[in-house]
């Protein structure tokens, strides 16, 4: 076989492929992500200084010097943050990824190499888009007059009709219902800030459990199919079965065996189009430990779905493969799904061998209950000289899960981002809705509503944001992992694609308790607001 046939090189160049599929997809969304937060701050700064701008404006000072200044000092916290970002980023990322190709490859020392190019197109980006943001957010406080932009701002409300006949006490739950929705439906930009941000948090979040449960549901999967066995043997030579029957007689715990040949070959369609892929032949027949292969009749052959897809095949059409340097022909007789053994596979009695002997280099061995698996391990690798490798089912699981370590790692990366955005997104977002509600909050106070109603108002109208946006995460979460694993395909193995129940309930659940937390504490802060100061208007 050629070096582009080997699976030791399909593994690296798919590691490489997966690295650099990185690149693609996770930038567009944390810098998605950076620029709500730039929003969320701006608007935060604004209506803290909103009574500076109109004394600025007031004393003479241009529009576009306001939009100037304000627009420096926003880009110029976000050029130090872009310089720290790019000093540790080139540094900790790599040590992550080194850690994990260190525990596969033997690799040479890691030397720091900055990307510039990148390095510099990221800077100019995330300064553009601070520019633009800071413009949307301040031109229209620097467009009002003086004395407006030193008063505070003030909701626009319609005016209603009284309603005939005496009206009874509404309930503390009703009121705080009604202020909660009136100030989603006064403040709607706001309003779609906190969907947005809360739904790229859940989405990550979704994306992250996916990945997981795809990878754990095509292991379970394939193992269910194909790990009915103790042990799976590799030779580092054929063996024909009568010879390997004399070779472990003598082995203690043995309760049978099937052997098995796989070799990679190029498969052909009725077109000539081809790819290579893997050969399974099996002496087992109805009863075989390759499950995918079960109900095969001697002029058939199963093959996997991911050959069918790359050669377009159809059932009952023929196909071409090569097994030594012999070539091939056979009829298709059904397609099956697998994560790991993607290939063709076919009995040892299949009428192209014509009743030849076949010579095997693999076993799927069978142990008597109970019996020490360890020492039958040690026994074949005294019995047999030719033998490569001896596999149990805890080896299988371990050697998918190396070849997928990159996924595992980006899935461990995401989740841990995505609770700290959420952390970081729904903090701001709360900060910005207890300022921007300080003057609402004082004048409730006034008015004697108790502490537990404005807690419950707060809550109320964040808590119905932090749902919708939760549901629309997790309507995006799904589409999200396959873009994000279309991206990281690995050669050796097809993703089954799988999210289970639990990981909805969890990204939800911890989106969700964060949100609540983190609001019933400004909530519980309201009760700091000076009354007098909140209500205070310049005159």
């Amino acid at each position: 076989n050629s070096r582009e046939n080997m699976p030791f090189f399909l593994t690296i160049e798919s590691e490489m492929n997966q690295a650099k599929g990185f690149t693609y997809l996770f930038p567009f969304v944390f810098f998605f992500v950076a620029v709500l937060v730039i929003l969320v701050t701006t608007s935060q700064m604004i209506l803290k200084e909103r009574s500076q701008i109109g004394t600025l404006k007031a004393i003479g000072v241009s529009k576009n010097g306001i939009l100037l200044f304000y627009v420096g000092l926003v880009c110029s916290l976000v050029f130090l943050g872009i310089l720290i970002g790019e000093i540790i980023g080139p540094i900790l990322i790599p040590l992550i990824m080194g850690n994990k190709y260190g525990l596969i490859y033997t690799l040479p020392d890691l030397r720091y190499v900055f990307p510039i190019f990148q390095g510099i197109l990221s800077a100019v980006l995330f300064l553009l888009a601070s520019a633009l943001t800071t413009l949307l957010v301040v031109y229209k406080e620097a467009s009002l007059n003086p004395s407006e932009s030193m008063r505070p701002s003030l909701p626009a409300f319609k005016a209603k009709g009284k309603r005939k006949g005496a009206r009874k006490k509404e309930s503390a739950l009703f009121l705080s219902t009604k202020m909660a929705f009136r100030n989603i439906r006064v403040n709607i930009v706001k309003s779609i800030m906190v969907v947005v941000g809360v739904m790229g948090c859940t989405a990550l979040l979704l994306t992250g459990y996916g990945i997981e449960d795809t990878v754990n549901y095509g292991i379970n999967h394939d193992l269910a199919k194909v790990g009915d066995c103790d042990f799976t043997l590799t030779f580092s030579e054929g063996k024909k079965e009568g010879d390997f029957a004399e070779d472990i007689s003598e082995i203690e715990g043995i309760s049978g065996f099937e052997m098995y040949q796989n070799n990679v070959s190029k498969v052909e369609n009725p077109s000539s189009l081809s790819v290579n892929s893997t050969i399974y032949v099996l002496t087992g027949a109805e009863n075989t430990h390759f499950a995918f292969a079960r109900g095969l009749k001697n002029d058939e052959v199963a093959v996997s779905k991911k050959i069918q897809e790359s050669l377009s095949l159809q059932e009952g059409e023929w196909i071409t493969f090569s097994i030594g340097n012999v070539k091939h022909t056979s009829k298709i007789a059904f397609f099956y799904e697998a994560f790991f053994y993607s290939g063709i596979a076919l009995y040892s009695s299949n009428d192209i061998f014509r009743g030849e002997e076949l010579s095997y280099n693999g076993v799927y061995l069978d142990l008597e209950k109970g019996t020490d698996i360890e020492k039958v391990r040690r026994a074949l690798k005294e019995k047999l000289p030719y033998l490569l490798t001896s596999q149990s089912k805890a080896d299988w699981r371990l050697k998918i899960n190396n070849v997928l370590q990159g996924v595992l790692v980006m899935t461990g990366a995401v989740k841990i981002f995505a609770i700290l955005l959420a952390l970081v997104v729904l903090y701001n977002l709360a900060l910005l809705n207890f300022n921007e509600r300080s003057r609402d909050i004082a004048t409730l106070k006034v008015l004697g509503f108790s502490l537990r109603e404005i807690v419950l108002s707060l809550l109320l109208e964040t808590m119905f944001l932090t749902s919708l946006g939760v549901l629309c995460g997790l309507a995006l979460g799904y589409p999200f992992m396959l873009a994000v694993l279309s991206l990281n395909k690995v050669e050796l193995v097809t993703y089954l694609y799988y999210v289970s129940p639990l990981s909805f309930f969890y990204s939800f659940l911890l989106t969700f308790v964060v949100a609540f937390f983190v609001n019933l504490f400004f909530g519980f802060k309201s009760k700091k607001i000076a009354m007098v100061e909140s209500l205070k208007s310049v005159e």
